[in-house]
């Protein structure tokens, strides 16, 4: 029996009728169901057997992590392996992002970000998006400025999904709690800054 005789035992699959699906493994084949709720459950599954295990997440979150990452992962377990920061804070900062983004002005910048963050009701991505721009407008910084360090404050990397939506996903309290830590964290000597 070849691959191409294998049939599909998943009713939403989106593989077109008349052609075999080659993914057998159930938790690899639910990236092609089109709904949401087979990832969510696919991605509770793989969040149990990991680091994050002992944490519960309830669908909602998860359903917004799924959405944010759908177009980064092939696999299930991409969805913990690629983005570990919604499930935990970072523990460490890409160091040649730390290098790269982070410079003397960038504490001092985070700090009003964080400040007009504190003051947002409720934030949408688009609320996030527009507190930023109010507050690189203020700086007299171009956006970039603020969002590569904020996206290494609140992932410790400096590629993912859209910032925005890490920011909606994580909320404000997570988000603040975050940035405040990376500017105690990352202006260290162990990330080589000497910045306060």
């Amino acid at each position: 029996m070849s691959a191409r005789d294998i049939k599909c035992p998943v009713p939403a699959c989106s593989v077109p009728r008349g052609f075999p699906c080659k993914l057998v493994d159930m938790k690899a084949h639910a990236m092609l169901v089109p709904h949401h709720a087979a990832r969510v459950r696919a991605a509770q599954e793989e969040l149990k057997k990991s680091d994050h295990g002992k944490n519960s997440y309830d669908d909602e979150y998860l359903t917004k992590v799924v959405g944010a990452m759908r177009e980064r992962v092939s696999f299930v377990r991409d969805f913990v392996e690629k983005s570990p920061y919604f499930f935990s804070a970072p523990k460490d900062y890409d160091p040649d992002v730390v290098k790269k983004r982070w410079n003397s002005e960038t504490s001092d910048r985070l700090k009003r970000l964080v400040k007009e963050f504190s003051l947002l009701q409720s934030p949408q991505k688009e609320v996030f998006e527009a507190a930023l721009e109010r507050t690189a407008g203020e700086l007299n910084v171009g956006r970039g400025d603020l969002i590569h360090p904020l996206r290494l404050a609140v992932s410790g990397v400096g590629a993912g999904p859209g910032l925005y939506d890490i920011l909606f996903i994580l909320g404000k309290e997570e988000t603040i709690r975050r940035i405040t830590s990376a500017i105690e964290r990352a202006s260290s000597p162990e990330y080589g800054c000497a910045y306060p």
